[in-house]
Order: C-alpha cells, then structure tokens, then sequence
C-alpha cells in the first residue's frame, strides 16, 4: 500500500469532496487537518471526502474530524477500517441495507444498475417516496452511495462495482451488524477475523453459509 504526504492528501480530499471548484477559504484548514488524519491512506482519505461531500458547513466538519482523531486514536493498529466504518456509521436506512447487500457479490466484480435496482427493490429495501416510483427512489439510493465513494459506476457501460470498502468493513466488525438480517437471500459470509456475536434471529438467513 502506498501512502501520500501532506500536500498530496489535501489534494485528493480536495478534488474528491469539490472536483473542478476550489475549496472555500473557511474549510480550507479544517479540511488540510482531516487529510493529514487520514494518515496518507488514499481509500480512506477518498471514502471520508465522500462523507464530507454531502454537508459543507463547517460544524459538520470539525464533527467528522473529531470522529477520525478519535478512532485513529483508539484503534492505532486499524487505522484504515476505523476510517472506512465512519462512512458505513453515516449510511441512513435503509442505504445500510442496500450497501450490505453488496456483500452477495464478489470483490470488484461489474452489476448491471438495471439488475442491481431490481434486486434492491425485490428485497424490500426501497422505501416508497411519491411522487416517485421504487425505481427512481433505489436510483436516489445508488447515487447516494456513489457520493459516498463506495460503489464505482462504469458509466459508459451502466454497470457498477463495488470497491473494497464493504469487503475491508467486514474485517473490523466485532459485533454482527444487524443490517444483515435483512438479507434474507445472502448465501455466504465470509468471518476471516474476529468473533462476531450472533444475533439469535439469525436462523432466518435460510440460504446462508458461515
């Protein structure tokens, strides 16, 4: 894994939370110290500008700052996936459940949108937002996410792929997220490290395999 120095990271948070436009002089600094917390990590300086792309005042900022020194502080020999789980923390339900779901598809690998709406909508995942219709409503969902950095759309194609952060997430949990059970159709869980607890309830994931 390569890291990046100071200047590089406040760049590439830069870029990712502004693009093409410059950064208002009021988040400049608070926004040059997140870079410098995210210790060089490029997915995670990309996952947290995600994350600060969707609310640019100030407090909110200084809030997520805090949420990374704090982490970075208390799990030093997991810097990474602390950082990565604030974004997943963030996720409101029910875009919890649709990024979990992410997890019945191996790393990396190309859905097609059309496929992926469907699949979130047969689960019951989309909530119903008139005048909208379901599809439009898990589109909103999927373009949530994109914002968030953590699902790459193939625009040309309409395909979209996941990156690694479901799969590094699904390291550091210590407890079974709960938004799991909601997967009624997942077949595997990969628990490489850690003992999660399970929850009583998870008799109900009929196809899974552990």
């Amino acid at each position: 894994m390569s890291f990046l120095g100071s200047n590089a990271s406040w760049e590439l948070l830069r870029k990712t939370v502004f693009g093409q436009e410059g950064c208002p002089p009021s988040l400049e600094k608070i926004g040059q110290d997140i870079a410098q917390s995210c210790k060089g990590l490029p997915l995670a300086i990309v996952v947290i500008g995600g994350l600060l792309s969707k609310d640019s005042k100030k407090i909110e900022w200084e809030q997520i700052m805090l949420d990374v020194n704090s982490t970075v502080a208390t799990n030093g020999g997991n810097q990474l996936m602390e950082i990565l789980s604030l974004s997943y923390n963030s996720l409101p339900h029910p875009l919890n459940a649709c990024f979990l779901y992410m997890g019945v598809f191996p790393e990396d690998d190309e859905i097609f949108v059309s496929q992926l709406i469907k699949l979130w909508i047969a689960e019951g995942f989309v909530k119903p937002l008139l005048p909208k219709s379901f599809e439009e409503v898990a589109e909103d969902y999927l373009k949530d996410l994109i914002g968030r950095n953590l699902i790459q759309v193939l625009s040309f194609t309409r395909r979209c792929r996941l990156l690694t952060v479901l799969n590094m997430l699904t390291l550091r949990f210590n407890e079974f997220p709960i938004g799991i059970m909601e997967l009624v159709h997942l077949r595997y869980l990969a628990l490489s490290k850690g003992k999660p607890k399970f929850p009583a309830s998870i008799y109900k994931l009929q196809n899974l395999k552990l």
